[in-house]
């Protein structure tokens, strides 16, 4: 098999060797080189976006009261989170399962995630989506 795909290579670049010299290709084993490797560095370049893309939710999602949306959440004793302005808090494990469910979610959708505590108790929050339909609940 590795045989006859090189034999066939080989054909195709004898055949085609005139066209390629009007072209200005002098060796079509390196432009496909070159042609990967710029293939390569675009998708590690649209890799590390993405990443970096996540990890601003990450921040954005970490440090906003997911209640009020009006400060930052402060870190306190005992694992806990909490924001001065509503006195919302939420554990680590908590917050680091919200930031699970962001990530999982914006790999499938672009809409936002919003959050709220499920009326009448303080230690149940809600998210969901309006543009996907998610909805998850989180135990604080």
């Amino acid at each position: 098999m590795q045989y006859t795909l090189s034999q066939q290579w080989d054909n195709f670049k004898k055949e085609n060797e005139q066209e390629m010299m009007r072209e200005g290709i002098v060796d079509i084993d390196e432009l496909i080189e070159e042609s990967l490797m710029e293939e390569y560095e675009e998708y590690q370049k649209q890799e590390q976006e993405e990443l970096e893309d996540t990890i601003a939710s990450y921040e954005q999602a970490s440090l906003i009261c997911v209640h009020c949306h009006k400060d930052t959440l402060i870190y306190t004793s005992q694992n806990m989170l909490s924001c001065p302005t509503c006195g919302f808090y939420a554990t680590e494990i908590c917050l680091q399962a919200i930031l699970n469910a962001i990530n999982q979610h914006s790999n499938q959708c672009q809409g936002r995630v919003e959050f709220s505590l499920e009326p009448g108790t303080t230690s149940t929050m809600f998210a969901n989506c309006d543009i996907c339909d998610l909805w998850d609940m989180f135990y604080m």
